[in-house]
């Protein structure tokens, strides 16, 4: 649940970012201030979440690769120790 949540709440910070990127980058005259790029994702919300399906699915699963890997480790030390 953390982990959607996260993603969810970050998505619309990360677009901005990468917009404001792009933006930059063109050479264009379009604004690049994080208001006016805000505003426009205000403006049109889904833009906002752009990309927030392959970022739900590859959360969970780097959080299970995670844990699954320190629970293994955790485990194969617990193993190796002698008893005192």
């Amino acid at each position: 649940f953390a982990g959607t949540l996260a993603a969810l709440v970050t998505t619309p910070v990360d677009v901005a970012k990468t917009l404001r990127q792009k933006r930059q980058g063109s050479g264009s005259s379009a604004d690049t201030s994080m208001v006016a790029i805000f505003r426009f994702l205000i403006a049109n919300p889904r833009a906002g979440l752009s990309g927030v399906g392959p970022r739900l699915v590859r959360i969970p699963l780097g959080l299970a690769f995670m844990m699954s890997g320190i629970e293994t480790t955790r485990w194969f030390f617990h193993s190796r120790r002698q008893p005192v």
